[in-house]
């Protein structure tokens, strides 16, 4: 598919996510707090922001998954 997402967290329930994402073809750029998280998606194509302003400037839609509001707030 030609849509770039961004996904931003990739814990247990992002990483499902990303992993659904990439199977079903969409390009995919990712970024976690925790960057050997992103390893799994690296190597499967994905490609990697330093932040979550970086993953707004490389997607056409982007996903967030975390752990709080503060956290989403943080983000946007």
């Amino acid at each position: 598919m030609s849509v770039n997402v961004g996904l931003v967290g990739l814990g247990h329930l992002g990483a499902s996510v990303g992993i659904n994402l990439l199977k079903a073809g969409y390009r995919l750029t990712v970024h976690d707090v925790q960057e050997e998280k992103a390893i799994p998606f690296l190597s499967q194509g994905a490609g990697w922001a330093d932040s979550p302003k970086e993953v707004g400037e490389q997607a056409q839609a982007i996903i967030t998954v975390l752990p709080s509001p503060a956290a989403v707030a943080a983000v946007i």
